[in-house]
């Protein structure tokens, strides 16, 4: 009593293609051709709702900014006093003091490794500058189309 080792696959795979045939409702069907009928007759379907105007955008945005600035230095208020008495703030200084220290290790150890630390650092400086550069060069390509179509909305 040999059993195929093709049996498992063909019946995984016969259940398969009962689950993927499946036929949409007649309701939907009827609420699909009766959109598309009214699209072909120039009946003009909803449009999204206009964009808030920009003065009230950067007036949120403003109002967001200074709400959650306000609620950190309410929060530092309260929290420093017990940061204090805990003791985690000397714990941050020795997180802080840990980069200097691993460096004059590393400097000692291996004294050749300084001039690759400052190859590292000119490389970091560098990029710094071509992230600015990329930057104000993406504010000023967004900015250039607004401007041109305000200046075509006045001229109309």
């Amino acid at each position: 009593m040999t059993r195929s080792p093709h049996i498992p696959e063909e019946k995984l795979d016969a259940a398969l293609r009962a689950e993927l045939r499946w036929e949409a409702p007649p309701e939907l069907s009827a609420l699909l051709v009766h959109l598309a009928c009214q699209h072909a007759a120039g009946v003009v379907l909803p449009v999204a709702a206009p964009r808030p105007k920009m003065w009230y955008r950067v007036t949120v945005l403003i109002l967001t900014v200074l709400a959650v600035s306000l609620s950190v230095m309410v929060a530092w208020q309260f929290y420093s006093p017990l940061i204090a008495q805990s003791g985690l703030m000397a714990l941050l200084q020795q997180i802080q003091q840990f980069p200097t220290a691993a460096l004059v290790w590393l400097y000692e150890v291996l004294p050749a490794s300084e001039s690759l630390v400052n190859v590292v650092g000119a490389v970091r400086d560098q990029l710094h500058w071509l992230l600015v550069a990329l930057i104000v060069w993406l504010a000023l390509d967004n900015a250039a189309p607004n401007l041109s179509l305000h200046h075509q909305q006045a001229s109309s």
